[in-house]
C-alpha cells in the first residue's frame, strides 16, 4: 500500500477581526453632530410642501364638486344674472372651503414639534425601523425647565436627543415623510378621484 502524499500544511485559520465595542460606533455617530432641531425643521419643510400641494388639490376638488352641483341647479332653476353670480360665488366658496379645511387640518398642526415628531416616528416605522415614540420623547426632553422637578439628567437627555436624531437620519425617515403625508391626505385624494 502506498503512503499518501503529505500535502503542505495549510495556513492556520485566521481569527476574524476583533469586534469594535458599541461605544466606538456611538462616538463616530456623535462626531457627525446631528441637531434634532435641524432635523425637525427639515421635516417641517418637507411636510409643508406636501400639505401645500394637498391644499391646492383640495381647492380644485371643492370647486369641481361645486361646479357639478351648479350644473344641476342651472338645469333646474330659471336663468338670471343674480343666479349666475350666486353660482360663481358658490364655486369660489367651495374651492376656498376645501383649501381652508386642509390648512386647518394639515398645515396648522405642523407648527408643533410634537406633531412633526409623530410623523417622523411614522416614517421610521414605514422604513422598518420601529422607534416607538422615541422622536416624540426626544422632543419632549428638549424642555429643560422640567429637569429639576422630574429629576432628569440633562446629559442623559442630550444623549437621547442626539441618538434619536442620528436614528432618524440613519433610518431614512426624512425620505419617507412624503409617503406618510400622502397617507394622511388620502381622504382629500379620494374626493378628488370622485
Amino acid at each position: 500500500m502506498a503512503e499518501p502524499e503529505h500535502a503542505e500544511p495549510a495556513e492556520p485559520p485566521r481569527a476574524p477581526p476583533a469586534a469594535r465595542p458599541p461605544w466606538e460606533h456611538a462616538a463616530e455617530r456623535a462626531s457627525v453632530e446631528v441637531d434634532l432641531r435641524a432635523v425637525l425643521a427639515d421635516a417641517r419643510q418637507r411636510l409643508r410642501r406636501v400639505a401645500l400641494a394637498e391644499t391646492v388639490l383640495a381647492g380644485f376638488s371643492g370647486g369641481a364638486l361645486a361646479l357639478c352641483g351648479v350644473l344641476v341647479l342651472v338645469d333646474v332653476l330659471p336663468y338670471s344674472l343674480a343666479l349666475r353670480a350666486a353660482l360663481w360665488c358658490a364655486i369660489g366658496a367651495a374651492a376656498l372651503g376645501g383649501a381652508v379645511a386642509v390648512v386647518l387640518g394639515r398645515v396648522r398642526p405642523l407648527r408643533h414639534d410634537v406633531v412633526i415628531a409623530a410623523r417622523l416616528d411614522d416614517a421610521l416605522v414605514r422604513r422598518g425601523a420601529p422607534a416607538g415614540d422615541s422622536v416624540r420623547g426626544a422632543v419632549e426632553l428638549q424642555d429643560e425647565t422640567k429637569d429639576g422637578a422630574l429629576g432628569r439628567s440633562r446629559a442623559l437627555c442630550q444623549a437621547h436627543i442626539a441618538a434619536t436624531a442620528a436614528r432618524v437620519i440613519e433610518g431614512g425617515a426624512r425620505e419617507s415623510l412624503a409617503a406618510v403625508a400622502l397617507e394622511r391626505a388620502l381622504p382629500t385624494l379620494m374626493v378628488t378621484a370622485v
